[in-house]
């Protein structure tokens, strides 16, 4: 009986052995026929796009009218001026200090200097207009649009071709017989336009671009164009085209949808219609990457540009990732912060971050002024706006709020030891919290911020050594404690209540 089991037992796990053999090679098979199913779809939908694409750009009407274009009297006239006029052309929404700051004073350094700048607003705010008057040149022209955009509602998609009607209508208003397009953060280099210029009129060409100095933090640059052009190395903000292009090659907002950045798209459609286009070699434009310098928070992409549009990030090449490390394993701990000549003991103590908060300081004090939420967030992106509807900021000052009140009990002076306390931003809060109350505040803070909260807010003592621990207050707050050890232990020695 025993043995009769056994056998059965064999053959059962036997049989279930094959089952399971041809149930391998069944779900093999439909995987690989899943797989070459994928990959055939991939393949048509890159067909469909192509054709679409095929479709979009005109390439037979755009070859004739280049033709046309070719044929005209009016085309000689480019190259046959001894001195020609370039129209540089220049998007803006609101990164008007760039703007007034680096790419129109790099135009006016220009050592070709019949130029004329055309500013265009992309339903900008009054500042930019502000900007471009400040300079007080007749050169230098400003037009705002009704309203912004209309781009894509998906944010990526909207980030391909951010600034495409405020170009257009740019070039529409230029006069000059060379169109020069620049980003409102850019800057070209002094002979930036005299290079490309001199490339086409000597090689009669109709399209000239120069390679891209583009700058990363922490002082790291790297140099982007080739020949012929190609995605991720051509930039339209280093770029000199005959104007009578203009017509023919407008930038298009269609270009989001096939998912290219109107810049390569429009590079594309140029080589395709056998536009004439060469690179000279050597950075001619130096580029800061808006993903990382000013994000488009408004369009709500970490590392995308609430300022600087349009922007050629799309199809350019990234940083090295080498040159940062996310996280560093520091077996020294404190040590090595303190260690002299080491980066990483600079730290917060460094002039741009003083020079950050000092430029974000006058929007702040907008911010918190008249009625409305508590919201305000100060620790921003330059480039970022500064509102009040920030709804983890609002947390954090209604519970400052409610320490404040409760240190002062009804005291019609407080003292106050604020530990990180940056320009002393908790300090104009208090006082819009608590007007009837005298403040005595004290911010302790590193050397190169206290500097600038000197200078920005003389009523508030400041200090960049432990001095303050001498002394005792009636609120401690701390806003950082990740910059020195052992130090929740003597704030706690300091506060009164």
């Amino acid at each position: 009986m025993l043995g009769e089991t056994r056998d059965q037992v064999y053959a059962t796990r036997a049989a279930l052995s094959n089952q399971l053999t041809q149930f391998e090679t069944v779900a093999a098979q439909l995987l690989e026929q899943g797989v070459a199913s994928a990959s055939l779809r991939e393949v048509e939908h890159s067909q469909l796009v192509e054709i679409l694409r095929f479709v979009h750009d005109q390439g037979q009407w755009r070859r004739g009218r280049l033709r046309e274009l070719r044929a005209g009297v009016a085309y000689e006239r480019a190259y046959l001026n001894p001195d020609p006029l370039v129209s540089v052309v220049i998007p803006t929404y609101d990164n008007h200090e760039l703007l007034r700051e680096r790419a129109i004073p790099s135009v006016l350094a220009q050592t070709h200097q019949n130029v004329e700048i055309v500013v265009v607003g992309d339903a900008a705010s009054e500042r930019a207009r502000i900007a471009v008057e400040s300079f007080g040149d007749p050169r230098i022209t400003f037009f705002n649009l009704p309203y912004r955009g209309p781009y894509p509602a998906d944010p990526e998609a909207r980030w391909l071709v951010a600034g495409v009607p405020p170009y257009n209508e740019a070039v529409r208003r230029a006069g000059g017989l060379w169109i020069a397009p620049l980003d409102d953060d850019d800057a070209f280099r002094p002979h930036h336009i005299e290079r490309l210029l001199a490339c086409v009129r000597d090689e009669r060409l109709e399209l000239a671009y120069g390679q891209i100095c583009a700058h990363w933090p922490g002082d790291v640059t790297t140099t982007l164009g080739r020949f012929p052009p190609e995605h991720g190395q051509f930039g339209v903000q280093a770029a000199l085209y005959h104007a009578g292009l203009a017509d023919i090659f407008e930038l298009e907002l269609a270009d989001a949808s096939l998912g290219l950045p109107y810049d390569w798209a429009w590079c594309l459609r140029m080589l395709e219609a056998g536009v004439r286009i060469a690179m000279v070699e050597g950075e001619t434009v130096d580029y800061y990457p808006s993903r990382v310098w000013t994000p488009r928070w408004d369009e709500g992409i970490a590392g995308g540009d609430a300022g600087a549009e349009p922007d050629a990030d799309a199809g350019q090449a990234e940083p090295p990732s080498a040159e940062f490390p996310e996280l560093e394993y520091v077996p020294e701990g404190w040590d090595r912060a303190r260690r002299a000549g080491d980066a990483s003991a600079v730290g917060w103590s460094a002039e741009d971050v003083a020079r950050s908060y000092g430029e974000k300081w006058g929007r702040f004090l907008q911010a918190v002024e008249g009625p409305g939420p508590l919201g305000v967030g100060h620790e921003v992106p330059t480039g970022a706006p500064v509102d009040r509807c920030d709804v983890s900021a609002q947390n954090a000052v209604l519970a400052f709020a409610y320490a404040l009140a409760r240190a002062a009990a009804g005291s019609k002076t407080l003292s106050v030891l604020d530990w990180g306390g940056a320009l002393g931003h908790y300090y104009v809060l208090a006082r819009r919290l608590l007007p009837e109350v005298e403040l005595d505040y004290h911010c302790r803070e590193l050397p190169a911020v206290c500097a600038e909260g000197r200078r920005v807010l003389p009523e508030v003592t400041f200090y960049d050594t432990d001095e303050c621990l001498e002394c005792r207050y009636d609120l401690v707050l701390a806003s950082f404690l990740f910059w020195a050890d052992g130090t929740a232990v003597r704030l706690a020695d300091v506060g009164c209540r």
